[in-house]
């Protein structure tokens, strides 16, 4: 180890230059120090942008994620339902509803599923075989969040009835515009949408009649 003072060469490990006695550098040759500090102020700023990349992809998730918001879960239902997809709409609904259902009905998921999916299927049937050509759109005409009153009692028959946590619910407004042979009518929809934890499902009580 060379003395930056003086230049004289010194035994690797030594806190002072023998010669003139000026404290030594531990921290190897010169532009060394520099470097080091260079490489850890790098690493801070990597994890800083990774900090921050977390953020942003955790706030995406809660603003875009898990699900979807009230009125893409509630169009996503009605689509479903003009689309014959019974697994689509039973996966809306939150899981101890559904296994309430089950044991209501005496069946399991997959048959749940089979069963409203032959439902729809034969619902299609009549369309097809009303219509030459006909095809569906929806469009969400507005989104009301239920008044404090609405949501304590829709809490509390939550709780009373599947043991479950309803943080907020909202009354979607769905349009559905059938097109079929040249003519076209509409018809609106109300869809609850109840949040349980952060993901939003359709509350199985007022689709009922729907399926």
């Amino acid at each position: 180890m060379f003395c930056r003072n003086c230049g004289t060469q010194n035994q690797d490990g030594a806190g002072f230059c023998c010669s003139c006695g000026a404290p030594l550098s531990s921290g190897g040759p010169a532009g060394g120090g520099a470097a080091a500090k260079a490489k850890n102020i790098n690493v801070k700023l990597i994890g800083i942008v990774a900090a921050v990349v977390v953020v942003l992809f955790v706030a995406f998730k809660l603003l875009f994620g898990g699900g979807g918001g009230p009125e893409k879960s509630a169009t996503k239902f009605v689509n479903s339902i003009f689309k014959g997809d019974g697994k689509a709409i039973v996966n809306m609904l939150p899981d101890k509803v559904i296994e309430e259902i089950m044991d209501e009905e005496d069946m399991t998921k997959k048959e749940m599923i089979e069963e409203l999916n032959d439902y729809l299927e034969d619902k299609k049937d009549d369309m097809d075989d009303r219509y030459d050509k006909w095809s569906v759109k929806c469009k969400v005409l507005d989104t009301e969040d239920f008044s404090k009153r609405e949501l304590r009692d829709l809490a509390d028959r939550y709780e009373d009835s599947y043991d479950i946590d309803v943080k907020a619910a909202k009354t979607v407004s769905v349009k559905a515009t059938l097109k079929a042979d040249g003519e076209t009518g509409s018809n609106t929809m109300d869809i609850v949408m109840v949040k349980i934890g952060s993901k939003w499902y359709v509350d199985y009580n007022s689709v009922r009649y729907f399926l």
